[in-house]
């Protein structure tokens, strides 16, 4: 992506600031120094976050470290471990627990590496579409946005997904038209990529038809042939990929099949329709929204010009129609509209600033950049992280330190709080490793199935919450377990003949 010429860099820089004075640094140097203070200043705020300890972050992280314990004992997805989504992510974090150290802190390291790659997509992105300007702005606003420190610093799938594709677009839009189809085929393997990671990464495809279209305007048979050898590139690793995980492709595509596409056959806990977008969301992320309504217009305004930008408005547009109205709708997926909303909010930023630098109100601007982005967006940032330094830690939970101590005489260990199961070590019954909402309205779970699962194998202990409703396998426990902990939030069973091995 940042392999153009020092001439035509020179001459985007150049057209970046012949409406504002600009400092004397080189412009051949300024996008990369740029660069570097937005990712310096991401990693500071990710050092304030306790990565390596055991504090639960985002609301799917349990999921994914108990699946990936799994497959580290030996069990395979979709034959052996119920799994909705690609193999990839969960395979990428085993790897690096294996490869560096079986801690918290080497699998969110991975889900970190993967923003710092959004980060840079974004950026390159609005860098050739735009101008500097809207990189920087662009880049502001989705590290402040709601919800984004948190997902850059948890085991959770949303980024690895999105920024493969953003980088996909960037290289796309950077790389001129060479003799051999560089671009294409790099950008194939990016989307195959980003869809080894999570289902929906899908819906961006036709974001690349519309790109590669403003890209070769009306030379038809140019495009067309980049978009083949881009899907062929796609499919090849899209499957390639998927033979590494050593995952069956069949499985795989028939339990996201049933998990997303197949009608609600069970409403024991409800339906999907009671999960709709929060657009309470838009409102709280008020200093993008406004933005970047005035960005899509300005886009919108000039469509005649055909310009590359306009691709930006039409994927604000597709995340919005297609990711806000998918049922059900988690407080994750508002990632696939903030990253489209900063980028148009960032041309709504540039476009006021050189507004306002015409009519020479450079002190009105200047205050309105500082209260908006030195205060407003530093501050949403800042209690991000002040808000997860203060969540429990595990590590050093009461609870935790019972669980260990029937450790040694226990193979599975059944909680639907599974992210205990990771710091623990000890391992979710298989076939009851991934008991999501999906898959209970699926009908490929139910009470009925739960209950007789742990009939049948009896796990050693069993974390419940500490509640009076009544659960479906109550008489299993009353009948084979013995209550050996309890809190305010907690019950902890254990089989009566391993309490007896545990004190004897």
């Amino acid at each position: 992506m940042v392999g153009a010429t020092n001439k035509q860099k020179t001459q985007s820089v150049r057209n970046d600031f012949n409406e504002i004075p600009s400092a004397t640094i080189s412009p051949q140097w300024r996008p990369l120094i740029w660069f570097g203070v937005i990712t310096t200043v991401f990693i500071l705020l990710e050092m304030m976050v306790p990565l390596g300890s055991s504090i639960k972050l985002g609301a799917d992280e349990d999921f994914e470290l108990s699946k990936t314990l799994l497959y580290i004992k030996g069990f395979n997805f979709y034959s052996q471990v119920w799994n909705d989504e690609p193999p990839l992510y969960p395979y990428l974090l085993a790897k690096a627990l294996q490869c560096f150290s079986y801690s918290i802190l080497s699998a969110r390291l991975v889900t970190l590496a993967f923003s710092l790659a959004l980060l840079a997509g974004l950026y390159w992105l609005l860098f050739y579409i735009r101008n500097l300007r809207t990189a920087v702005f662009a880049s502001i606003l989705l590290i402040a946005a709601p919800g984004f420190l948190e997902l850059a610093s948890s085991c959770m799938v949303e980024i690895p997904c999105i920024a493969p594709a953003v980088l996909a677009f960037a290289f796309l839009i950077s790389c001129k038209r060479y003799v051999f189809p560089w671009a294409e085929i790099c950008a194939g393997i990016l989307f195959g990529l980003a869809q080894q990671m999570k289902v929906i990464a899908v819906i961006y495809l036709p974001l690349v038809v519309l790109l590669l279209w403003l890209k070769h305007r009306l030379q038809w048979r140019q495009m067309i042939i980049s978009t083949v050898l881009l899907g062929i590139a796609t499919l090849g690793t899209f499957v390639g990929l998927n033979l590494i995980t050593g995952c069956s492709l069949s499985l795989q595509i028939q339990q996201a099949w049933v998990s997303h596409f197949s009608g609600v056959k069970s409403f024991e806990y409800g339906s999907p329709s009671d999960r709709v977008f929060d657009w309470h969301l838009l409102i709280k992320n008020w200093d993008a929204t406004l933005p970047a309504l005035l960005g899509c217009g300005i886009l919108i305004w000039k469509i005649r010009l055909r310009s590359t930008a306009m691709f930006l408005p039409a994927w604000l547009i597709l995340s919005f129609a297609i990711v806000s109205t998918h049922k059900p709708w988690w407080n994750s997926y508002y990632l696939h509209n903030v990253v489209p909303l900063c980028a148009c909010a960032a041309v709504g930023f540039d476009a006021a600033l050189i507004w306002g630098y015409k009519r020479k109100l450079r002190g009105v601007f200047t205050s309105f950049a500082v209260l908006t982005v030195g205060i407003w967006i530093g501050a949403r940032a800042y209690l991000q992280v002040v808000a997860m330094n203060h969540a429990p830690q595990l590590d050093t939970s009461v609870l935790l330190a019972e669980i260990n101590r029937y450790k040694p005489y226990t193979q599975y260990f059944f909680t639907l709080e599974s992210v205990y199961t990771f710091h623990s070590g000890i391992p979710l019954p298989p076939e009851l490793a991934d008991i999501s909402l999906k898959r209970l309205w699926s009908g490929d779970m139910t009470n009925a199935k739960m209950a007789a699962e742990l009939e049948r194998i009896k796990p050693g202990i069993i974390l419940v919450a500490n509640s009076s409703q009544e659960l479906p396998y109550q008489e299993l426990l009353q009948n084979e377990y013995g209550l050996v902990f309890q809190d305010d939030d907690h019950q902890l069973y254990a089989l009566r003949t391993i309490i007896h091995l545990a004190n004897p």
